[in-house]
């Protein structure tokens, strides 16, 4: 399997090694740390699972990006990942939040 990530209407900007990706459709935002960004970020449609683990160093925590970006409709093509009974090393954490609209972003 070699997962897709989502590119129409998504704005991407790193900060340090963390990424936030926001989402024009749903209006959200999540902010992805290193290791579910490096999976993002490689989620081309010819990087294989294997070579995803093989960046991350684990392929438990390359589950879990997965299935967290798929949960945050991040990816364009399905991702079933399976949970592995190792534990993942490295927690890909995929934190969403809701952007405020422009009227509630005023401050009086």
């Amino acid at each position: 399997m070699t997962p897709t990530a989502r590119h129409e209407g998504i704005l991407t900007q790193e900060v340090g090694e963390e990424l936030i990706v926001f989402d024009t459709a749903t209006q959200q935002a999540h902010r992805l740390n290193g290791p579910a960004a490096l999976v993002f970020q490689h989620c081309d449609g010819h990087t294989s699972l294997a070579q995803l683990a093989e960046l991350v160093g684990d392929a438990g925590s390359v589950e879990l990006a997965l299935a967290q970006l798929q949960g945050a409709g991040l990816l364009a093509s399905p991702a079933v990942a399976r949970r592995s009974r190792t534990k993942a090393l490295l927690t890909p954490v995929v934190e969403t939040l809701l952007a405020p609209t422009p009227a509630a972003a005023v401050t009086f």
